[in-house]
This record gives structure tokens, sequence and C-alpha cells, in this order.
């Protein structure tokens, strides 16, 4: 949906303020912080890619009128470095409407080419499938509990 365009990033805007989504998960977002175009819920989160505080890489925000704060995790000890330059954010949250638990992880994945790369494709899923469960544990996912795992996964 984003390609660095103007009229994109418009159109993300106007899609942003015209849904006010109860949970929104965004990547290589670093243009939207600070926007006073935007309505967002009151409580955000963000996870920066590097030392450079403009360049988000990562960010995740959710109404708290619809969720309670439990726990996040914010990836900083995840030893593949793609990942750490990339981002990840993980949130733990309790639904106020039913009580549900959801753990929400909001990543950006490097490009893994098999091409380029010694890995199968099925080593790189392996990979990727390993990454998300150690997410989850830092998030002290229990079974029963939901899971939303959105983000830029690339190939």
């Amino acid at each position: 949906m984003y390609n660095s365009n103007s009229l994109n990033q418009r159109n993300i805007i106007d899609l942003i303020n015209n849904t006010k989504p109860d949970i929104l998960a965004l990547q290589e977002a670093d243009w939207i912080i600070g926007s006073s175009e935007i309505n967002l819920p009151d409580f955000t989160t963000s996870y920066k890619g590097d030392e450079n505080p403009k360049n988000v890489k990562v960010i995740t925000y959710f109404d708290p009128s619809k969720f309670k704060f439990l726990d996040s995790y914010d990836g900083s000890d995840i030893a593949d470095k793609s990942i750490k330059k990339r981002g990840v954010i993980g949130l733990k949250l309790e639904s106020l409407k039913n009580k549900n638990i959801v753990n929400i992880v909001n990543f950006h994945m490097a490009h893994y080419n098999v091409q380029e790369n010694t890995n199968t494709i099925e080593q790189i899923t392996e990979l990727r499938r390993t990454l998300l469960q150690e997410y989850l544990n830092k998030l002290n996912y229990k079974p029963g509990e939901k899971i939303i795992l959105c983000g830029d996964s690339n190939e």
C-alpha cells in the first residue's frame, strides 16, 4: 500500500482516520511519527530499528479504551541481527470487552533470497517460525491466548 509516494501517504492517512482501528501495526513508517494529520489512539509503542531516532522501523498502536496493556517485548535481545536492525515489537493486551488475552507480534523480516543464499525455502521458513516462537515466549504466551501476527514478511 506504500511506496514513498505522497499520494499513497495521503491514502494511508485517510484510511487510518476513517477506520479508527482498535489495533494498528505499521512497518517502515517513520514518516508517520509526529504527523498532526493522523488521529491515532492515545497509547503508542514503537521500536527504533537503529541509533537514528528518526528511523523507526515498527510501530504498534492500540486503543486503551478497548485494551489493557499487560506487557511488551522490544526485540532488543534477539540474536538474529537482521531482525534486530529491521525491528520487532510484541504486546500482550487484555480485551476490556471479553477479558481475552491478545499477543501481538509486529515484525519487519529481513529478505532471505534463496538464489543469493545457501538456505532453502524450508530453512528460511523454519528460521522465521523459530523467531516468531521466540517472540511469543518473551511475551509469556499461554495456550488459549489469542495471537495476532502482523508485519512485513518480505519473501
